[in-house]
């Protein structure tokens, strides 16, 4: 996923859907991983929901 960086200092809200095959797993455990690339930085993270 590559954010645009065109939403300026302002909070906003996305959904990214899983895969199915994540939502298909038997372990009840997920990881989530924020890694910014070369060259570039992670922003800060505010809250994060998982919903089935």
């Amino acid at each position: 996923m590559a954010l645009k960086g065109d939403k300026g200092d302002e909070f906003y809200s996305v959904d990214y859907p899983l895969p199915e095959v994540l939502l298909e797993r038997e372990s009840d455990k997920l990881e989530l991983r924020f890694e910014a690339g070369p060259e570039s930085l992670a922003g800060g993270i505010y809250g994060v929901r998982l919903l089935r």
